[in-house]
This record gives C-alpha cells, sequence and structure tokens, in this order.
C-alpha cells in the first residue's frame, strides 16, 4: 500500500494507538476539581464499601439461627439501630431490634424481616412470613473491597466517579495534566467574525467549532489565526506549533490542490504516518508528528472537519491521556428513509432521531454535501455505514452515532 493509498479508518485508528503516547506531568488535585481529569494512576480503595453490614431495608434484625418452622415467629424487642446511631452490645439470642435503612447490623445478627412483614404487639414483632438468612443484609465491602481497584488509569473522571472518590474517603487525586492543544484553520480566503467581507472571502468558522469541542476535555484550547495559503508560512507555524503544544489540529490545505500545503510541510518538518482515509466526509486526512506534538491535518469542509474531528482526532486526545482504547459509543436504530453510499468507502450521513410509531428511527438530513453547516446544526448525530453495502432501505437496521455520546 502506497502513502497515497486511502486506509481504512480502523487501521489509521491502529496507527495512532501505536504511535501516541501518553502525555507526562502528572498533578495531584482534590477531588472537588477532579470532574473531567484522567486518572495518572489506578485508585486503589483504601476501605471497604459498605464499612460495616447494614440493612437495605426498615424493619427488624435477629438470628435466622433462632427461629425454626416456616408460620409466623413472634421475638421480644431489645432496642433500636438507627442509621448513625447503632445498636449498642451483642443481640440477645432469640430477640430482635427496630433498624433502619442503613443502619449498623448489630453483632448477632444475620437477617432483617421488612417492616411491611411484621406487626408489633405488647413489646413483641411478630414476623411473617420469615426471610431466608441474610435477607435484607448489605454486608461491608459487598461493594467494594480494601485493596481492590476502584478505577483504573486512564480513567476520565464523571460526577458518579467524583463521588465514589468521595466514599472511600480519598481527598486528592493524581490525574493527567491538561493537554495543550492547537487548532489552526487554513486558508488565505478565511476571515474573522465581524469583519467586512471582500469578494471571495469567508468568516472563518471551523477552528471555534472544533475547539468548543473539546469544551469537556481537560485541555487547554489556543485558537491559532488563520494560516494563509502559503508554503513556508506553514511550514513555519507547525516548527513552532511543535515546540509548544501536545496536539496541533488544522483544517483544509490537506487535499491535491496547487494551494493545499499542510501534508508537505508536515513532511518537511516532521514525519506522516498517514494521508486520506477511505471514508466519507473526510478523505483527505493527514496523521503525523512535528516537534513533541501529533498532528493532524483534517479537510477543509466544516462537515468533513467535524466527522473527522469526531471519528479520528478524539482518538489522538485520548491516547494523549492514555485512556484505554474503546469504540466509538452507538447504538442500532431503523432507518426513517433510504440512503445510498459508496461500496468501497465507510460513510458517516448526518441523521437527527424520530419517533415513529413510538420506536426511534435515524432520519437523514435532505442533502449529505459536506460544506452545509445547517445540516450539522440540524443533526443531532451521525450514522456509521460500513464498506460494502451500497444502499440503505426504509427499516434496515442502521448503527447511530450522537453527537452528545461522542463529545462527552
Amino acid at each position: 500500500m502506497t502513502l497515497n493509498a486511502p486506509i481504512p479508518l480502523d487501521d489509521a485508528l491502529a496507527i495512532i494507538r501505536e504511535v501516541v503516547l501518553p502525555v507526562g506531568g502528572d498533578e495531584t488535585v482534590p477531588v472537588g476539581q477532579a470532574l473531567g481529569r484522567c486518572l495518572a494512576a489506578d485508585v486503589i480503595a483504601p476501605r471497604a464499601l459498605p464499612p460495616f453490614d447494614n440493612t437495605a431495608v426498615d424493619g427488624y434484625a435477629f438470628r435466622r439461627a433462632d427461629v425454626t418452622g416456616q408460620g409466623a415467629v413472634r421475638l421480644p424487642l431489645r432496642g433500636e439501630s438507627a442509621a448513625g446511631v447503632p445498636f449498642s452490645g451483642l443481640l440477645p439470642a432469640g430477640a430482635a431490634i427496630r433498624i433502619s435503612t442503613g443502619a449498623v447490623l448489630p453483632d448477632g445478627a444475620d437477617t432483617v424481616a421488612m417492616q411491611e412483614d411484621t406487626r408489633i404487639e405488647d413489646g413483641t414483632v411478630i414476623i411473617d412470613p420469615i426471610p431466608e438468612k441474610a435477607a435484607n443484609v448489605r454486608f461491608a465491602g459487598g461493594d467494594i473491597r480494601v485493596g481492590q481497584t476502584a478505577m483504573p488509569v486512564g480513567h476520565r473522571l464523571r460526577p458518579q466517579d467524583v463521588a465514589l472518590l468521595h466514599a472511600l474517603g480519598i481527598v486528592a487525586v493524581s490525574v493527567k495534566r491538561r493537554l495543550r492543544v492547537a487548532i489552526a484553520s487554513t486558508g488565505t480566503e478565511l476571515r474573522e467574525t465581524g469583519a467586512t467581507l471582500e469578494a471571495g472571502q469567508i468568516i472563518e468558522t471551523n477552528a471555534a467549532m472544533l475547539a468548543q469541542s473539546l469544551a469537556k476535555f481537560p485541555a487547554d484550547v489556543t485558537v491559532l489565526d488563520p494560516l494563509p495559503d502559503d508554503r513556508a508560512l506553514t511550514e513555519e507555524a507547525l516548527a513552532k506549533a511543535g515546540g509548544l503544544y501536545d496536539l496541533i489540529v488544522t483544517t483544509g490545505g490537506v487535499s491535491v490542490g496547487d494551494h493545499d500545503h499542510v501534508r508537505p510541510a508536515l513532511s518537511s518538518q516532521g514525519t506522516v504516518h498517514f494521508w486520506r482515509l477511505a471514508l466519507r466526509p473526510g478523505k483527505p486526512v493527514v496523521f503525523g508528528q512535528v516537534g513533541g506534538a501529533a498532528m493532524l491535518g483534517l479537510p477543509g469542509n466544516p462537515v468533513s472537519a467535524l466527522v473527522t474531528f469526531l471519528m479520528v482526532a478524539l482518538p489522538v486526545v485520548k491516547a494523549l491521556f492514555g485512556v484505554p482504547d474503546s469504540p466509538a459509543p452507538g447504538f442500532v436504530v431503523p432507518l426513517a428513509g433510504s440512503l445510498t453510499k459508496s461500496p468501497k468507502l465507510r460513510e458517516f450521513p448526518r441523521v437527527r432521531l424520530t419517533w415513529i410509531d413510538g420506536v426511534p428511527h435515524a432520519m437523514p438530513y435532505r442533502d449529505q454535501s459536506s460544506n452545509l453547516l445547517t445540516s450539522l446544526a440540524w443533526a443531532d448525530g451521525i450514522l456509521d455505514l460500513p464498506v460494502g453495502p451500497s444502499e440503505f432501505k426504509e427499516g434496515d437496521g442502521v448503527m447511530y452515532r450522537p453527537f452528545s455520546a461522542l463529545l462527552a
């Protein structure tokens, strides 16, 4: 296979996994500031959860061996264990105590009868039916044991993960440092929002879109000034950025036109690992390294830029954090309408979920041209259509990948 031959997306991702190493420079941050950060080491549980045997229900705790037969049983009450106020001492043989959800199971007790299966008479509790041994008991360490791995290195912390860290008594955690990312669009025609446009000029949108796509990631993103279509200036910009950032992302200038300078500039200043992917939209993608940075040149059309950012650039970001490799999130839904595609390409049409007879379907946008920003604003996700088939009909199962999950 030559460098110019389009390669499958999966092959490109394999190259990324092979050549992109996690960034160094870990740091310790308070748990309250760790949301969204990537763990630099396994989190090992310093305490068990639950920390003590407790009850899952309101009811009455007793020793199951004290009870025989299948009928109702009457046990004298000898106290109470409330949440935060445990029963003191050993439960007397043949007795029971009142117990509240989450309260410590007293020594000597091993079973809890639900309140709904009991009634109180003259200082005794009548239990009917009698539960099996250990019923409604949550044992110490049943959730996680001391010394068990609570979360692996590379895991990106979510709100529920932060809750688990708090429950384990962990006040600070080791995380990967924030990534340094540079994003630049290329094109002599590009101007910033608010500028007065002359003939042939357009507003630059890609860099802002891609910068916002990293909003939930622990990355410090710098949007560089657009690069004009000039080989020397492109080489200079890549060489400079390679010494300052962990990742450089450009859009535009990666095809084969006379004014496409990104790939030759990368080749002269660093290393090209692949160029051109067998997908649509977004075939002309170049990936390599320059200085100490991974570098991705994405297409200039906004749809192509976003799709290749989601499917190629985000895996680079995760590899830089050392996040374990995993497929892009998605699920199969029926297609609403029909689609045709090249059998030689993996394609990613824009769609929106729509409900038909109570079932979510993927509705394609009316026009799949890669220059249509309105299609991105309308869509809530993309389809992932494999190499091979050329036609998809109404009701066919298709893989839907929501933007919200891809960017989470």
